[in-house]
């Protein structure tokens, strides 16, 4: 499928670029209104992701000269509170910053369904079902193990710590009540592996350079679309940032925070993500947007209070 991204955001553009790409269809790109007249001309686009505010000018000025006719059906990014117009059959959907992976994949499957209304997939339910009523192993329920471990599943956590150390325990904590476990590193994986106890955790390896089975540390939104994937194909996923760190030091933070944001936004269920991160980085607006999602992980305090964390 040919899509057109017009947006004025830079960061914006490449993770809608990446999403798309990696999913297989052809990118195009513009930036300003006539930009976009040119590229809709001349690449007849299948899809069009168009913000709803470029170079601070509303596009739906833009819309309403577009002759209904077009092939072209569009998805708008919409910001803040703003609805989707009603009066024009060319906007078929909408997505709201910050948007995710599976977002944008629904908006494209939607029109290339011919923009109807597919059910979703039962397996899931099943799935769901399945595992709240008994662990994978049968030993016992999953309230059973939840209540005996001093972290909780549907928790987060964010471990403060200059070198990833106390993560790889809490790690190990995860994978003792049955936890999905998907560990992202910057790391070398043997090295991981004789800090962590777990049966089969999943891997993906983070490097500045491209090379083979490594993800670019500054493709957030690849890193994003492999997350998704792990909460979509497992029952109970944990994500683990071994280093958050360094993440940031590749990237804008403001762009790590959002990234943050959009794992819980993109989950469907109850999941579960700790990261280690070193606090001199973050101020205390950075740690108090974070604390709405996750709490602080100390592992001394967590110990001596047994049972009692699961009141918490």
């Amino acid at each position: 499928m040919k899509a057109l991204i017009v947006d004025d955001n830079p960061s914006v553009v490449a993770i809608l670029t990446e999403i798309l790409k990696i999913d297989g269809h052809e990118v195009f790109t513009a930036s300003n209104w006539d930009d976009a007249k040119r590229e809709l001309d001349l690449r007849k686009p299948d899809i069009m992701f168009l913000d709803s505010i470029v170079d601070q000018k509303s596009m739906m000025s833009f819309v309403d000269e577009l002759d209904e006719s077009i092939n072209t059906r569009i998805v708008l990014i919409l910001n803040g509170r703003e609805q989707i117009p009603k009066d024009t059959s060319l906007i078929v959907r909408s997505i709201k910053k910050p948007f995710n992976s599976t977002e944008v994949l629904e908006a494209v499957n939607f029109v290339g369904g011919g923009c109807t209304n597919v059910p979703k997939s039962v397996e899931k339910k099943t799935k769901w079902y399945k595992f709240l009523m008994k662990s994978k192993d049968g030993s016992g329920s999953v309230e059973k193990y939840v209540s005996d471990n001093p972290v909780m599943h549907g928790k987060s956590y964010i471990v403060f710590e200059d070198e990833p150390e106390k993560i790889y325990n809490l790690a190990t904590k995860f994978g003792g009540i049955n936890g999905d476990v998907l560990i992202i590193t910057g790391g070398r994986k043997k090295a991981i592996e004789t800090k962590v106890n777990l049966d089969d955790p999943s891997y993906i390896t983070l490097s500045r350079t491209s090379k083979e089975d490594y993800v670019d540390i500054k493709a957030l939104g690849t890193l994003m679309f492999r997350i998704m994937e792990h909460i979509r194909n497992n029952f109970w996923p944990v994500i683990i940032i071994d280093d958050l760190t360094q993440i940031i030091d590749n990237n804008d933070l403001n762009s790590v925070l959002t990234f943050i944001y959009q794992i819980y936004k993109g989950a469907s269920g109850p999941v579960t993500l700790a990261v280690s991160v070193k606090e001199a980085l973050l101020t205390e607006k950075d740690k108090l947007l974070l604390f709405r999602y996750m709490e602080e992980y100390k592992p001394d305090e967590e110990e001596s209070k047994g049972d009692e964390s699961n009141g918490r």
